[in-house]
């Protein structure tokens, strides 16, 4: 059994669960805030971080947003009111025994909800979805008639002129959206499906514009001598990586490396070769990327290899000049070091701001 296994078994009515390889845990912060507004208390727990079970004791009248892994959706299909599939891509296959046991673990939130939503723009997602009933359905690329000959849905969340839309209703313009990157924008998308008919649109604008983003997630920690530094320590696969570097207006010294999730690190080769001024490897990953670099020949991308973490950020600092950017997204786990993503994004930040203040 497990914390969440108990939780659900015993929980009331009112829970909004999200899983997905990408997202989740600012989907589910959102979805949180949102629901805040109808309910008198909203509580956002599971892998973000907060134990599930303590709040089974918490007031009448509490609505629960859940974030989910592949770990704890693995033995038991939860019941909830809404839940929603941010996407599905290759991830953890150090632990699962296959991409496709992923995927069904994956699918299991889908189970024993009242009302689904899914991300059209994941083929993945979008294929599991036909064996279920799906109240929302959320495309970045498509348009709500594309989305209506594939997919039937209470809501068709699409981009619009420049306004996030449901259903054709103007509700959300993207550029007042304060977080960086385009996946928040598809995370917005997601948190409007999951507490739709819930929320004053007067309450979501105010979110989008206040709304920074959640701790080592693309967190801009300062600025000194003229470079900024950003932690992103919650990256802990290429992909998320990727869409980090994505989200960067000019080029980046960023540190790679971790613990392998089994995962493929080709995939950032095109973007580190768009999107990096220097590349610095680091943790056991980091010479498996250094191997991949040198085979692949890719000579735009400019990289060194230091094992120590915290020789790779003075590093970092010494090749970063005014109006540079220095970003932590390591693209594996943070376990050949550190307990979790938190702990390296936490040193990362402290040691920074030693070193700063001490005038190195």
């Amino acid at each position: 059994s497990s914390d969440s296994e108990f939780f659900f078994e015993n929980a009331p009515a009112d829970v909004y669960a999200v899983t997905g390889s990408d997202g989740k845990s600012t989907t589910a912060y959102l979805t949180s805030r949102l629901l805040k507004n109808k309910y008198s208390n909203s509580v956002c727990c599971g892998n973000i971080g907060e134990s599930m079970t303590p709040h089974l004791d918490d007031p009448q009248n509490t609505v629960y947003t859940a974030e989910l892994s592949s770990f704890q959706l693995m033995y038991h299909k939860p019941k909830t009111q809404r839940c929603v599939i941010t996407n599905i891509t290759p991830n953890h296959l150090n632990w699962h025994k296959s991409f496709d046991e992923y995927i069904e673990a994956k699918s299991h939130i889908l189970e024993n909800s009242r009302a689904r939503t899914i991300n059209f723009d994941c083929e993945i997602s979008r294929n599991i979805a036909k064996n279920y009933n799906i109240f929302g359905v959320f495309s970045k690329k498509h348009t709500e008639e594309h989305l209506k000959k594939y997919i039937k849905a209470n809501l068709y969340i699409t981009l619009n002129d420049g306004y996030i839309t449901v259903s054709g209703e103007r509700m959300l313009k993207t550029d007042i959206i304060k977080v960086c990157g385009e996946h928040n924008v598809l995370n917005f998308m997601a948190a409007i499906s999951m507490s739709y008919g819930k929320f004053d649109k007067e309450d979501l604008i105010s979110l989008a514009q206040n709304f920074g983003g959640l701790p080592h997630r693309c967190e801009l920690i300062g600025e000194y001598d003229g470079v900024k530094y950003y932690d992103s320590s919650i990256d802990s696969s290429p992909k998320r990586c990727a869409a980090t570097l994505k989200s960067m207006p000019h080029k980046v010294i960023i540190i790679l490396g971790g613990r392998s999730k089994g995962l493929d690190f080709k995939e950032l080769l095109p973007i580190l070769e768009e999107k990096s001024k220097f590349v610095i490897l680091t943790g056991e990953t980091g010479t498996e990327i250094k191997e991949l670099l040198i085979k692949s020949r890719c000579e735009n991308i400019k990289f060194e290899y230091i094992s120590d973490f915290y020789g790779a950020i003075e590093l970092a600092i010494s090749k970063a000049q005014k109006g540079d950017t220095v970003l932590l997204s390591p693209a594996a786990t943070s376990f050949d070091r550190f307990l979790n993503f938190e702990e390296r994004g936490n040193a990362f930040q402290n040691y920074i701001k030693d070193l700063k203040t001490k005038g190195i």
